[in-house]
């Protein structure tokens, strides 16, 4: 069972772990909980590694189910905080990341026409929550890679937007007219664009990245 599991982290992490690997494909969302239930238990190089199994799962998903991304924040702030900073922004990128529209609309020049809308594995409340959690533990530990998956990810959710590859407007005048425009909690877009200015400023405030760098990062 694995509660059990939870319960052997601890002591018995490498035992744990190749259970967990075996039964990681399971859409059963309570194994998944437990999974990182254990993980937070474990020395931290064997949390990373059962991680990884997870993200496995999670890449394969089209839903996240029972706050399971959210509950997956303080794993990723402690691999963030105790020196597996690269696997905890791959971990975010997992959860975070930006999927095409499954029924996208046929191209249209009409003015207030429906643009592909990409989706991702939780909702808009979620995601933003998730984003507020890890944000300040990723910049403290990778900086550089933290900017640039959150870009990734802004930039992956404008091409998904699009109704052909030679559009080249955002239209971001209309949604972010100013810098410090409060984000919209409901919309990704909106989440990603202040937490890619989020992630740069602390960056560039702690001297963690040159301004220049930071510049040449958000282009």
């Amino acid at each position: 069972e694995s509660r059990y599991l939870i319960a052997a982290a601890a002591e018995a992490p490498e035992a744990v772990i190749k259970v967990f690997t075996t039964i990681a494909e399971t859409e059963n969302p309570t194994i998944h909980h437990d999974l990182v239930s254990a993980a937070m238990r474990m020395p931290i190089k064997h949390a990373a590694r059962l991680a990884a199994v997870e993200m496995q799962w999670i890449r394969k998903q089209e839903q996240l189910m029972l706050h399971l991304p959210y509950e997956t924040g303080p794993l990723i702030v402690r691999m963030a905080a105790e020196g597996a900073g690269d696997q905890a922004v791959t971990m975010t990128r997992a959860l975070l990341g930006v999927r095409p529209d499954p029924s996208p609309p046929e191209p249209s020049d009409e003015l207030f026409a429906r643009h592909p809308e990409p989706r991702v594995l939780m909702d808009g409340w979620e995601y933003g929550e998730l984003l507020d959690r890890v944000i300040v533990p990723l910049v403290t530990a990778a900086p550089i890679a933290t900017v640039k998956m959150l870009v990734s990810l802004l930039r992956d959710h404008f091409e998904l937007s699009k109704w052909h590859a030679e559009q080249d407007d955002d239209g971001s005048n209309a949604w972010r007219a100013r810098l410090d425009q409060p984000a919209d909690k409901t919309e990704v877009r909106d989440l990603l664009a202040f937490a890619v200015q989020d992630a740069a400023t602390r960056a560039v405030a702690a001297e963690a990245i040159p301004l220049g760098d930071a510049v040449i990062l958000l282009r």
